[in-house]
């Protein structure tokens, strides 16, 4: 483990799970549901996920269904997912339409930015997609988008 992840799993640890208790009490996910960039599975403590990272470390760290790979090249199917959680990890996400593609019609996109910046570049990106709801997390200031593909 790096000295960045140790850094992470110590210090935000407790405020991640903050922030995915504040979504998860606004929004309700259907299954399936895909943590993109799950990092050491903070989600997959509150709600059943499929973890997808592209650190092994951090998915050895989570007990339940776990798969790595490249957020910019997904190995899934075609609408195979009614919930996608991008939490805090938009930056690294290039390739917008693969997100798309593997979205269930009907299904939701939870993106959390931390960088309010980013957000014109993901409205764009996800412009496909509905906007649904919109709010901000009290702890960091942090923006959170929902698109619902119809």
């Amino acid at each position: 483990m790096t000295f960045c992840e140790k850094i992470y799993d110590a210090w935000m640890g407790e405020t991640q799970r903050a922030k995915i208790k504040a979504i998860l009490s606004r929004i309700k996910p259907a299954q399936p549901l895909l943590d993109l960039g799950s990092g050491p599975g903070y989600l997959e403590e509150f709600i059943p996920a499929l973890a997808a990272d592209i650190n092994l470390e951090y998915l050895r760290k989570i007990r339940g269904a776990r798969v790595r790979c490249d957020m910019n090249a997904l190995p899934f199917r075609d609408s195979a997912f009614k919930t996608i959680f991008c939490i805090d990890v938009c930056h690294f996400l290039k390739n917008w339409d693969d997100l798309i593609r593997i979205l269930k019609r009907g299904g939701k996109v939870v993106i959390a930015l931390f960088n309010r910046r980013d957000e014109e570049s993901v409205l764009s990106a996800l412009s496909k997609l509905k906007l649904v709801d919109k709010f901000s997390l009290e702890q960091e200031n942090e923006l959170v988008l929902v698109f619902k593909k119809v």
